[in-house]
């Protein structure tokens, strides 16, 4: 890198994706602005997991620990009828141990808090939106909504699902409505009997609800739902709109969903895209969502933003000259193709995934069962584990 001058690059975007790659380019000696068009730090959402390879990750930038002790590592993952008969069962405690790492759930807020107080005061700047990009050989200068502009070597477009960046790039990858909806909250009421680092997901009719520890005291909950595209809140019923699709349930999610303020709970539309062919366009890039968007499935979205956060601060940590374009477009490269092929793998497994548990016919669903009470537990604990491997140099600054 320039001796002269210490390398920046602007992060369009404050979410988790966007704040990791902020922590990840300090700690490759790269300064970083977050350009986050919200007024202040904002937590939708409820619950989140970081997998394996994503806890690797944060290893390298050194908030593993501070993350882990926010959440639950899991030991127990299993899948479950309606009724509460568990059709599958995986070990992820046995996986997490085989793979150096643990599978952790904990909420939204925690995460994005833990990598917020990461970052030195200043480096996010909040309602600042981004709305023109320029760049020419040397540079990258984006224009926010007030006028004003701001210069750096690097964008990285951080902006989720519905990137305007990516747009802006490419004019292609637009979302594509899943078909459901996912409802989803963390309460403070944890049933006696809920055993400990224990995780499952029960598959119904049209619907699947998740439940798990999510940190000490706490569990979180979600439930996808099939409706039209365009459901509002009041379409679905808020809460006792919750509760009625899942009266009859396996015991406790009436229990759970009824102790949780209506306040607490949180819902969205789920949407994904089909994998880009690339993600860069000179000295812009994208990363997390803006590049791969996928349903919550597999519980892989924010774990392949950090991910992606790690490896791009690896390639760039190898640059010498930020202002020889062509070893910035390498360095990009090079961290498209190790982070395009598991990323698909991801959103074309967690797709095909939501089709199956969101069936609503009763034949299907009967079909459904069989097989996944004839799979091995061992074959369902290899695909929980698929792509959890990890490796990427140190960063350096």
């Amino acid at each position: 890198m320039r001796q002269s001058e210490r390398p920046r690059v602007l992060v369009a975007g404050g979410g988790i994706g966007g704040l990791a790659t902020a922590v990840a380019l300090r700690h490759a000696g790269i300064a970083a602005t977050v350009l986050e068009r919200a007024p202040r730090l904002a937590a939708v959402g409820a619950g989140i997991q970081i997998a394996p390879n994503a806890v690797k990750a944060l290893r390298h930038v050194d908030l593993a620990e501070p993350i882990l002790a926010h959440g639950t590592a899991s030991e127990t993952f299993q899948f479950r009828s309606w009724t509460g008969r568990v059709l599958t069962h995986a070990d992820v405690g046995e996986l997490a141990r085989r793979h150096g790492a643990p599978a952790v759930f904990l909420s939204r807020a925690d995460l994005l808090r833990t990598l917020y107080e990461a970052l030195e005061d200043g480096t996010v700047r909040f309602g600042a939106d981004v709305v023109g990009v320029d760049q020419d050989a040397r540079s990258v200068t984006v224009t926010l909504a007030d006028g004003s502009e701001e210069r750096a070597d690097l964008l990285v477009g951080a902006d989720g699902v519905g990137s305007r960046l990516r747009e802006r790039l490419f004019g292609t990858g637009k979302p594509v409505y899943a078909g459901y909806q996912d409802w989803r909250a963390i309460v403070d009421h944890v049933p006696a009997d809920f055993p400990p680092a224990t995780w499952w997901m029960a598959w119904g009719r049209g619907g699947r609800f998740g439940l798990g520890h999510a940190g000490p005291g706490r569990l979180f909950w979600f439930a996808l739902l099939n409706t039209p595209e365009g459901s509002t809140e009041a379409a679905v019923g808020g809460k006792e709109g919750v509760l009625d699709r899942f009266a009859g349930w396996t015991r406790p999610i009436e229990e759970v969903i009824a102790a949780t303020p209506e306040s607490a709970i949180n819902w969205a539309d789920i949407r994904d895209m089909r994998p880009l062919k690339r993600w860069s366009d000179g000295r812009v890039t994208l990363l997390g969502d803006a590049a791969h968007a996928t349903t919550p499935n597999l519980g892989r979205g924010a774990g392949e933003a950090i991910e992606d956060a790690v490896v791009l601060a690896s390639r760039l940590a190898c640059v010498g000259d930020f202002s020889d374009r062509a070893a910035v477009i390498e360095a990009l490269y090079g961290y498209e193709r190790a982070r395009r092929g598991p990323t698909a793998r991801v959103t074309r497994r967690s797709r095909r995934m939501g089709r199956v548990g969101q069936l609503e016919s009763a034949t299907g669903c009967r079909v459904r069962e069989a097989v996944m009470r004839l799979t091995p537990d061992r074959i369902a604990a290899r695909a929980l584990a698929s792509d959890f491997k990890y490796e990427v140099a140190p960063l350096r600054a």
